[in-house]
């Protein structure tokens, strides 16, 4: 009997050893993959219509799918690049020209806080955490409390508030609480840490 296994990406049924498993994540925080079948050399007629030497190469694109995948520079998982339920909520951030997914990304904000030249800039660089943000709580930062974003002129208010809690010691992490679609209005909460004296904020 002829072993069978059904290619992830082109879905044609190839012999498995023209198949490699791959460990695909749809969530950054998802504990476990989902172990897929990928064709290592896909069939011709879908090469041609697709123009990919392979599927495995495919699963990278975004030509064909709002939800393809991407490697996280800091895990080195492959990871969907945006949640699928909604459609619009991103699972990576830009982090020194590397692309790092959000459990990667929680990290480096809750050792450094988001970037001064980023607020400087005028933007407001966040992530969706546990309702009620705990993990915020665990590491020390207390919240300043929920700002409502909604024009340049919030967000102005918003950066100077930030900036001079930068001047006074402390790291910042903004947290998206209830954003629009696109993230242009919605209510995000600030927290502090005084990283140069003992105590709270």
């Amino acid at each position: 009997m002829v072993d069978l296994l059904k290619c992830y990406m082109c879905e044609r049924e190839q012999h498995s050893g023209s198949m490699q498993e791959v460990d695909l994540y749809d969530g950054p925080f998802d504990t476990a993959p989902q172990v897929e079948n990928i064709c290592v050399i896909p069939p011709e007629d879908w090469r041609k219509e697709y123009l990919y030497d392979s599927c495995y190469d495919a699963l990278f694109s975004s030509e064909h799918t709002s939800f393809n995948y991407q490697e996280c520079a800091g895990c080195n998982r492959i990871i969907c690049v945006r949640y699928k339920r909604n459609g619009w909520h991103e699972h990576f951030r830009n982090i020194d020209d590397e692309q790092i997914c959000l459990r990667c990304y929680e990290e480096v904000l809750l050792l450094d806080g988001v970037d001064r030249d980023d607020i400087e800039a005028g933007k407001l660089p966040g992530m969706f955490f546990s309702h009620g943000n705990p993990e915020l709580k665990e590491a020390g930062f207390t919240e300043i409390g929920p700002r409502f974003i909604r024009s340049d002129e919030s967000i102005q208010r918003v950066k100077m508030e930030i900036l001079e809690l930068m001047d006074s010691g402390h790291i910042v992490i903004i947290g998206y609480e209830r954003m629009a679609e696109g993230g242009g209005e919605g209510t995000i909460s600030i927290h502090a840490k005084n990283v140069t004296a003992t105590g709270g904020v």
